[in-house]
């Protein structure tokens, strides 16, 4: 029983190291700007490699331990052939909670959720919900639990526009 509980917290403590240095050494998991070297760089240099930029336009239901519903244009968004970036913070949107939300397309893409000190996570591989990119736009109804037993459920859009 001891080993399963040790096992379960390093499984726990890597997840959250993974967490906090996906964020970047600039960029503290409460901000929503572009990440360096990522899908969101600036117009000027999206214009030369096909990439798109712009602001999100988010329509979405978000329940359990967070509850919003979101219809708004705000955040950061940028795509391109093979990866994407969408950003925004509950405050850039007005919401009760705090928390941002991000979602990153590429070689594993991901929906992230950060709230406090939770993080709530859906992968699109093994996701028995709705994970559709369909750029420039994000269809979702999805859960996304965290490592405390949480979980949220995210339905809706998201859609990348100039």
């Amino acid at each position: 029983m001891r080993s399963i509980r040790m096992s379960v917290l390093a499984t726990g403590g890597l997840m959250l190291m993974l967490g906090l240095a996906a964020c970047g050494p600039d960029e503290s998991p409460g901000t929503s700007g572009p990440r360096s070297g990522g899908a969101a760089a600036t117009a000027g240099a999206g214009a030369a490699t096909g990439e798109r930029t712009g602001v999100v336009a988010i329509d979405l239901v978000i329940t359990g331990d967070i509850r919003e519903t979101i219809k708004k244009t705000a955040g950061t968004c940028s795509y391109d052939e093979s990866t994407a970036y969408f950003a925004f913070t509950a405050k850039e949107v007005g919401a009760k909670a705090d928390f941002d939300l991000r979602v990153e397309l590429g070689s594993m893409p991901t929906l992230a959720v950060h709230a406090g000190g939770d993080s709530y996570t859906a992968l699109k591989a093994g996701n028995k919900g709705t994970f559709a990119p369909s750029l420039p736009k994000i269809t979702f109804d999805t859960d996304a639990p965290n490592f405390s037993g949480g979980n949220i459920h995210v339905k809706g859009t998201l859609t990348c526009q100039k």
